[in-house]
């Protein structure tokens, strides 16, 4: 009963904003443009101030990071490889197989990494996610770029123009200032420190709460059997082989069990319905995907904090 009480606790929050979003948004207090004028803010402004900051204080948890960054990069390297061996072989429509595989690499972690291994773990595993966001952001942010162009733009790729959209992404730049700012031993203004971390802070629950608003079951169409079979490779085979290694081929300690845990069952990232756009991909599947797997997550995530609860591992 302890344990089942602990998983909701984990779950239970980020769900209560995720309906606070939806019922807003069915109630008209959200509005489409307000949503998204909020990802914009939350992705241009926001976002880049939040990796700023946990970079910017991480310490301890830089060197503890070493063993999930290469864990998790290696996830992300394989499954791209995989991906694009596999996926063009039974889907034939170039616009869809960028987003099919990068919806299956690609979790949000950005948004649930650091919040829930706060949660679960403590300001180690947090600090821990945060050096993990500073390494996985831009191989997943460049990979997702050169899939996207890839596949959808066919002949119309480009390099110049990847390494430019690469180059200028709001996200890495957050990451970047963060990093330098943190090596190099430098201190922030105590009153623009402050300022910044109480921008951050809003970034988090404002990002759930746009996100809940985009729930609705109008949008599952003709898709069901791609999307389908897509939340249960991303959300339970995908996690439970990596799971698998990091607990009896690796024995992970728990600091660094949280952060795999999130990186692996988190579910998609709003980037993949943006790209998609960007990129004139098939946004609507995109877009499916993102608001299914955020539903289905809560009760995936459940699962294997559950799970993982009773093994000892969290």
């Amino acid at each position: 009963m302890e344990d089942f009480i602990f998983a909701c606790q984990a779950v239970l929050p980020t769900f209560l904003i995720l309906l606070a979003g939806f019922l807003l948004k069915e109630n008209g207090l959200l509005t489409e443009s307000f949503c998204i004028q909020g990802d914009r803010l939350c992705f241009r402004f926001l976002f880049p101030l939040l990796v700023f900051c946990n970079l910017y204080q991480a310490q301890e948890g830089v060197a503890a990071a070493v063993r999930p960054t290469i864990f998790a990069v290696g996830i992300v390297l394989i499954s791209i490889c995989l991906g694009m061996y596999w996926i063009p072989k039974w889907e034939k429509d170039r616009r869809r197989i960028g987003v099919i595989i990068q919806s299956l690499y690609r979790g949000n972690f950005m948004l649930y990494g650091i919040p829930f291994s706060l949660k679960l773990g403590g300001e180690l595993c947090a600090q821990i996610a945060a050096a993990m966001t500073a390494v996985t952001l831009p191989l997943l942010n460049t990979a997702g770029i050169f899939l996207y162009a890839y596949y959808a733009r066919g002949d119309r790729f480009q390099w110049k123009q990847i390494g430019k959209e690469i180059m200028t992404n709001p996200i890495l730049w957050g990451v970047c200032v963060g990093i330098v700012v943190q090596k190099s031993g430098w201190g922030v203004w105590q009153p623009m420190e402050s300022a910044i971390m109480d921008l951050a802070r809003i970034a988090t629950p404002l990002a759930f709460l746009l996100l809940g608003s985009r729930f609705s079951l109008r949008r599952i169409g003709a898709d069901r059997s791609v999307l389908a079979a897509m939340l249960v490779v991303k959300l339970f085979l995908l996690p439970v082989i990596c799971l698998g290694i990091a607990i009896f081929w690796l024995h992970l300690p728990v600091t660094e069990m949280i952060p795999i845990l999130i990186f692996v069952s988190a579910p998609g990232a709003i980037t993949t319905y943006q790209l998609a756009l960007q990129f004139d991909a098939d946004a609507k599947l995109a877009g499916d995907f993102i608001v299914l797997s955020m539903v289905v997550s809560l009760l995936s995530i459940f699962f294997f904090v559950f799970c993982l609860r009773r093994l000892g591992q969290i």
